[in-house]
């Protein structure tokens, strides 16, 4: 498929611009119309898509902000939405996230909203439709440009056991780093 860019239809002393996807039987249809001038673009010239930064399921919506420093610990944020109803979720200390090098680091605090964990999980009743930050603090991350895996360990319990799953994300670009940190 080619984008046919439709870029002048003089009536009178207006013009007239328009974008339309189409065909390039559509585009030859289009040269009948009138005095028109059409400009093909092939599709391989779009620009590509973001990494996808948002991950659904269980009900939940998590939704990734972004990894950036602070001091010699690296903080990721990730927005959780609850879809349907309102419910528990647990965060574990068993979250992880990986450097380029392919070495591990565990969170040393998890933050839900305003529950905060130093040991086992954060714990936090969701509410139906309301957003609500998730923030994991890595100390002594050794990687200046990009997380290569970060892995969050979740369950749908007001305790700190149950049914855990994962929600991934990968090449996590660290924003805010100032140079010379």
């Amino acid at each position: 498929m080619k984008r046919c860019i439709l870029l002048k239809n003089l009536v009178g002393a207006g013009i007239a611009l328009a974008l339309l996807t189409c065909g390039a039987a559509q585009a030859q249809d289009l040269t009948k119309l009138g005095p028109f001038e059409v400009q093909a673009k092939p599709a391989s010239q779009e620009t590509p898509r973001a990494p996808i930064r948002s991950r659904r399921g269980q009900g939940l919506v998590f939704d990734l902000d972004g990894c950036s420093p602070k001091g010699d610990d690296l903080i990721c944020n990730v927005t959780v939405t609850s879809e349907g109803r309102d419910r528990w979720l647990s965060v574990s200390l068993g979250s992880r996230a990986w450097n380029v090098d392919g070495e591990e680091y565990g969170p040393g605090e998890v933050i839900v909203a305003n529950s905060r964990s130093q040991s086992n999980c954060a714990r936090k009743q969701l509410l139906e439709n309301v957003p609500t930050l998730l923030s994991m603090t890595f100390s002594r991350f050794s990687d200046d440009s990009e997380v290569e895996r970060l892995s969050l360990v979740w369950a749908e319990s007001e305790h700190c056991w149950g049914d855990w799953q994962t929600v991934d994300f990968e090449k996590i670009v660290i924003t805010g780093r100032s140079p010379g940190d």
